[in-house]
């Protein structure tokens, strides 16, 4: 039976050897408050705060597409309206009976290069209320890249909130099991990393930049830490997450050296096949996350990451397949001296472990410094695995 352990402004590590047991010892809940927490079904996909229309409400057809897309015929009681494949300046406006479609790759701007100077900016405006979904048809891995240099402005509301989806939410295939359909939300930023793809760069300099996972050639960091890829605020993501090839994949949404000038806030990642979300370096902070039913980890923090998340709720897949799967993964590159060092916070959250693989519901390696203020953390397995080095706690 799954125990409750309160976290409460406990841990500080630099790295480990050793798996917890429990968090603290604790096994009771000072004000555990009322309520219960709820899985939402994939049919319902609600987010919180729960909006007033989760689902998309069925309805008919919009009898054309607006400009700058493309007919893409009728999915269930939509007008399939189908986004170019590169995006310079493009708004998706709600209209009733459009729903937006992913075919491939769909990239918004050209990478403008750790310094800001090659390539062309691009910007993607989303309206409240939209819904975006993949075309899971095709063989081609369904995603959208926004490049370095490049901005996103996906702004929903609790009572509109944006939606990436899968074709098939629009149809009624899916089930309580489905993941994977297709790959999700990137954000590339100019931010510091500490992994850097060439031999002889600095960690955290202009020219210290990386490959996103999944993508094949989108890159990723610099050194503006203050850079800004734009809003995701009020959106869901659902079914995302693809395994190109181990330890290549994409994730519900992945932040790659994203600066502190991008909001990401109000969000969920409903199951993903990967990662609920996974932060490659940068300075970016977060607010009111959810993610459920994640295969993999919920939130996957790496390679020099300095940021704070707060009000945060993931609830792990029960039925998951991965073996290794953690609430959170804390992780910087092998060398764990590596600049810059991994260095995150979070405060005010709730994590329910419920897979039945054999691990700890918390996992801190390579490196990484970590602070933990204010959360409850529910699971039948032990607490934490730190992993190399020495741990202060």
């Amino acid at each position: 039976m799954a125990d409750f352990k309160r976290i409460s402004l406990i841990l500080m590590t630099s790295v480990a050897g050793a798996t917890l047991a429990a968090c603290d010892g604790a096994s009771s809940v000072a004000s555990p408050g009322e309520g219960v927490i709820v899985v939402p079904g994939p049919g319902t996909g609600t987010p919180t705060p729960t909006p007033s229309t989760p689902t998309p409400t069925p309805g008919t057809p919009a009898a054309s597409c607006p400009t700058g897309t493309t007919d893409a015929g009728v999915v269930g009681s939509f007008r399939g309206c189908r986004l170019p494949s590169l995006i310079t300046s493009l708004t998706l406006q709600k209209l009733p009976g459009v729903a937006y479609e992913i075919n491939g790759r769909v990239d918004v701007g050209v990478d403008r290069g750790g310094a800001g100077t090659a390539g062309t900016a691009g910007n993607l405006t989303i309206q409240p209320g939209v819904i975006v979904y993949a075309n899971t048809t095709n063989s081609d891995n369904d995603f959208l890249v926004v490049n370095r240099g490049s901005t996103i402005a996906a702004e929903g509301t609790a009572s509109q909130p944006i939606i990436f989806t899968a074709q098939q939410n629009l149809t009624g295939g899916v089930t309580d099991e489905s993941q994977g359909l297709w790959g999700g939300i990137i954000l590339a930023g100019r931010a510091p990393i500490s992994n850097c793809n060439l031999s002889g760069v600095t960690g955290g300099s202009a020219n210290c930049e990386n490959v996103v996972e999944g993508t094949g050639n989108a890159l990723y960091g610099g050194a503006t830490a203050g850079d800004n890829s734009g809003v995701l605020r009020y959106v869901q993501v659902r079914y995302s997450g693809t395994v190109i090839s181990p330890n290549n994949e994409l994730q519900g949404i992945t932040t790659g050296g994203v600066g502190s000038g991008t909001r990401i806030e109000y969000i969920q990642i409903h199951n993903s096949s990967d990662d609920g979300i996974e932060i490659f370096g940068g300075t970016h902070n977060g607010r009111y996350w959810v993610v459920t039913g994640a295969d993999d980890d919920s939130i996957d923090t790496d390679v020099g990451w300095k940021g704070f998340i707060q009000f945060a709720i993931a609830i792990q897949k029960p039925s998951n397949t991965t073996s290794d799967n953690y609430v959170m993964e804390i992780d910087s590159n092998n060398n764990e001296d590596a600049l810059p060092r991994q260095n995150g916070r979070i405060a005010n959250f709730t994590f329910v472990h419920t897979s039945s693989a054999t691990n700890a519901g918390l996992r801190l390696r390579g490196g990484a410094d970590f602070t933990f203020v204010n959360g409850i953390f529910v699971s039948g397995r032990p607490c934490l695995n730190v992993v190399a080095g020495t741990t202060d706690n």
